[in-house]
C-alpha cells in the first residue's frame, strides 16, 4: 500500500513538500478531439500536380487562397495564426492606454463608473 513509517500528510491534512497525491500522474486520453485531429493532420493526401502532402498542409493552402479570393475571415484567421493576435488598445483608461489582447475590447471599469459619478451628480 504505502510506506507506514514516512507520513505523507501534515495535522492539517496537506500533502507534505516533496510528496505527490498522484504520484504517476494523470494518464494520457489518446482519444481527445485534438489527439485525433493531430493524428489525421499529418496522414499523407494527395495534393497539387499528384504530389503527396498532409492534411494540415492542404488545410492551410484551402484557406490561403479563400483569403486571396477576398475571404476576410479566411485572412484573419491566417493573420493571427502567421503573426499573432492583433493588440488592441484601450484609450479610455485613466491611466494610460491599455493593451487588451482581444479581438473585442473589455468594458473600462472606470469609464463606467466615472460614467454614473456624472449621472448622479448631474
Amino acid at each position: 500500500m504505502g510506506d507506514v513509517s514516512k507520513p505523507r500528510r501534515d495535522s492539517r491534512g496537506r500533502f507534505l513538500p516533496g510528496v505527490s497525491g498522484n504520484p504517476g500522474g494523470r494518464r494520457p486520453n489518446r482519444h481527445t478531439l485534438t489527439s485525433c485531429l493531430r493524428r489525421l493532420a499529418v496522414e499523407p493526401v494527395p495534393g497539387a500536380r499528384g504530389a503527396l502532402t498532409t492534411r494540415a498542409e492542404a488545410l492551410a493552402w484551402v484557406l490561403w487562397k479563400a483569403a486571396l479570393e477576398g475571404d476576410l475571415q479566411a485572412a484573419k484567421v491566417l493573420l493571427d495564426r502567421i503573426d499573432g493576435c492583433v493588440w488592441q488598445a484601450d484609450v479610455e483608461a485613466d491611466d494610460g492606454p491599455r493593451l487588451i489582447r482581444s479581438p473585442f475590447a473589455l468594458p473600462n471599469k472606470a469609464a463606467a463608473t466615472r460614467g454614473k459619478k456624472e449621472a448622479e451628480d448631474g
